[in-house]
Parts: C-alpha cells; sequence; structure tokens
C-alpha cells in the first residue's frame, strides 16, 4: 500500500515539473500584463510549495514502505542446525596469565584480598582454590 502511495506522489511531482514547464513556455506572451504576470507567480509558488510538500511526503513514505509488515501471519522461522559446542581452549598457565586476568579469575573464585596482590601472591591464592 505505502509502495503505491509513492508511485503516486512521484508521479504527481512529475506532472506538476511537466504543467509547470509547459506553463512557462505557453504564457511568455501573456506575461506583459502585470495583474497576469503577478497571478502567475502566485500560481507558480504554490505550484512549487506543493512540489516540496509531496517530495517531502516522498522521503517519508519510502522508509515506512520499508518498515511495513506483512498484513498475513509470520512465516514459521526455518529450524536451525543444532549448536556445535564450542571447540575446548586449553587451559592457560596461572604463570602465562596477565595480572589483570589473573585479578579477574581471582574475583571469579571470590579470592579476599586480590585487588593488592602482586601477581606471585595470585597465583599462588589461585593454586590453592
Amino acid at each position: 500500500m505505502a509502495k503505491a502511495q509513492a508511485d503516486l506522489l512521484q508521479s504527481l511531482v512529475d506532472r506538476l515539473r511537466e504543467i509547470r514547464k509547459q506553463a512557462g513556455g505557453r504564457l511568455g506572451h501573456v506575461l506583459a500584463d502585470a495583474s497576469v504576470r503577478e497571478r502567475a507567480a502566485a500560481v507558480a509558488d504554490k505550484i512549487e510549495d506543493l512540489r516540496v510538500e509531496l517530495t517531502r511526503s516522498l522521503r517519508h513514505a519510502r522508509p515506512a514502505a520499508a518498515r511495513a509488515k506483512p498484513a498475513a501471519a509470520p512465516a514459521k522461522p526455518a529450524a536451525r542446525p543444532p549448536a556445535k559446542p564450542a571447540p575446548k581452549r586449553p587451559a592457560k598457565a596461572l604463570d602465562d596469565m596477565t595480572v589483570q586476568e589473573l585479578r579477574h579469575l581471582a574475583t571469579k573464585r571470590h579470592i579476599a584480598g586480590r585487588s593488592s596482590m602482586n601477581k606471585a601472591e595470585l597465583v599462588e591464592a589461585l593454586g590453592k582454590k
């Protein structure tokens, strides 16, 4: 529905451009009269305002059409294949870990005093648990 509206608005904008072009060519000789010139300018301004408004509406209609959900019931998602178990990484030796990694592990294991420990103390405390 929104695509049809967007197409209709676009055709109106195109038609307004055609009318504006034709009116400029046909009325050139008549515009010598000041009152006709003023009325033609007012009509041209209204046409331009309408063109701008239609263009703005088109910009807003297109994203809405992209977001529009189908009215029909959504199809069931395809069955996913069973998830593969994550490959097991070899355990990193405590001595190979950084102080930050050791503190994180100590936090997980609820080791008291971990924030003031150095690397050797963290390795020792974690090795006991």
